[in-house]
């Protein structure tokens, strides 16, 4: 989740996902759209299977607005016309932040869906010896601390100092994943088309 924190106060701001249903949040909120970005709907997958449907029913009943993607759903924070997302990846918040945009990104001490970024070497590859050695480089520690600087893109590096950025959030360390690991992925893609279609029937 995030806030634009011109407009509302850190004592008010949503701290659980369950304070999404609050009325007083009702014409207030965004959403990356689920039928655009694949995190999304990891969210909605991952939200639900904790929260249950009666939560995801309740929050559409909330006039959330649909963007089409999480710069979008930034955009829309930035300039206050909704102040609250409640899904919002981490790097399109923070990459606002480090444009001035008065963000602050919420993580619920319940957890949050995290989405990890995975690189490998093919097997018949023609030269892995090469490959091995791109390896090395994207996984230095200079390359993890540039690519968390500049691209907003928090490493599982241990010894990586935290971001330089004050955007609010929790480390990555101290984050309890929600619905996140490979065999919950792996069962919210065989039943991708499902979850499409009841996101779709409640948010659009």
């Amino acid at each position: 989740m995030a806030y634009n924190a011109e407009l509302v106060g850190a004592e008010e701001a949503p701290k659980a996902w369950e304070d999404l249903l609050d009325p007083k949040w009702k014409g207030k909120l965004a959403l990356t759209d689920a039928a655009s970005a694949s995190s999304a709907l990891h969210w909605f997958a991952a939200v639900q299977s904790v929260y249950g449907k009666e939560f995801m029913e309740k929050l559409s009943q909330q006039d959330v607005l649909v963007r089409t993607g999480g710069a979008d759903v930034a955009n829309t924070l930035v300039s206050g016309e909704r102040p609250v997302a409640a899904a919002i990846t981490q790097s399109h918040a923070s990459r606002a932040i480090g444009k001035g945009g008065a963000l602050r990104i919420v993580v619920p001490e319940a957890g949050a869906p995290l989405i990890t970024t995975v690189i490998c070497i093919p097997a018949e590859g023609p030269d892995p010896e090469t490959g091995k050695q791109f390896l090395d480089f994207i996984l230095s520690e200079d390359i993890q601390v540039m690519l968390q600087d500049e691209y907003f893109s928090p490493s599982l590096r241990k010894g990586i100092p935290p971001f330089k950025l004050d955007t609010g959030a929790r480390p990555l360390s101290e984050v309890k994943p929600m619905a996140s690991s490979q065999a919950d992925l792996e069962r919210f893609m065989g039943e991708r088309a499902q979850l499409m279609q009841e996101y779709m029937d409640l948010f659009k």
